[in-house]
């Protein structure tokens, strides 16, 4: 069968060194694992947020611990969290371009030309406004240019034989509206929410989405049935944070 990382192999070899976007999802694990198996010199960055949760954090640093790459880490500052945290349209936007604008400054510090992320060749441009983000600022797309879709990613992270579930994460301001201001004791409270329910559900995937003084529980289809086997449990946990509960009877896809 035809490696379809063949190209981007070689690509990645003649660059040389980069500084890599590193979030600990699947898409930048296995571009930072490529980019260690094909440079001489390459940098995992990451920009903690206030956004993210602590689940995503410790799953950044188990990936990066077992591929054996370090990170390195800065804090986004505060003015700039704040300001995505108004929670308009243009947050994604926002976000991306500050972690982008690091890396760019961090790169330059270190000599290095090249700076990459993990954008797919499924990734859509009309969903992800980052993308345009990253347009602006140059940052290159290895998959996207090779044609490398979102199962070639999910395939060649299957094969590294991670010691743990890489369960996907996602910023926690898409657990509320659009348009509705968030700040951190409502991040703190939506990833409270979820880590209990996992706990209570023995359950990987977990979306609280919060609007209104409710919170509608999702999780993946073959989850769905522990979900519900827990309703009871679950209703309280959200009554206990002075939420009402209803749990989504359809699966969980994102």
């Amino acid at each position: 069968m035809e490696d379809p990382f063949s190209g981007l192999k070689d690509s990645l070899s003649s660059m040389g060194s980069a500084v890599v976007c590193f979030s600990g999802g699947r898409d930048s694990t296995a571009l930072l694992s490529l980019c260690r198996e094909c440079m001489d010199d390459v940098v995992a960055f990451h920009l903690s947020v206030p956004m993210e949760s602590e689940r995503s954090v410790s799953m950044m640093r188990m990936v990066s611990e077992h591929i054996g790459a370090d990170v390195t880490e800065r804090r986004m500052d505060g003015r700039i969290s704040d300001l995505i945290m108004s929670n308009g349209r243009d947050r994604c936007y926002l976000c991306k371009k500050c972690i982008y604008s690091e890396a760019l400054d961090l790169a330059y510090s270190l000599g290095i030309r090249h700076i990459l992320c993990g954008d797919n060749a499924d990734d859509d441009p009309s969903d992800r406004p980052g993308m345009r983000a990253a347009e602006e600022l140059g940052i290159e797309s290895p998959f996207r240019d090779f044609g490398i879709t979102r199962k070639d990613v999910s395939d060649y992270v299957d094969r590294m034989g991670l010691p743990f579930d890489m369960v996907k994460e996602t910023c926690l301001l898409m657990r509320f509206p659009i348009g509705e201001s968030v700040d951190v004791d409502d991040l703190d409270t939506v990833e409270r929410i979820e880590e209990r329910i996992r706990s209570v559900a023995g359950i990987g995937l977990v979306r609280a989405r919060m609007s209104g003084g409710m919170v509608r529980i999702q999780t993946t289809e073959d989850s769905l049935d522990r979900l519900l086997g827990k309703e009871g449990e679950i209703v309280r946990i959200c009554e206990e944070e002075g939420l009402g509960a209803e749990i989504v009877r359809t699966g969980y896809v994102g």
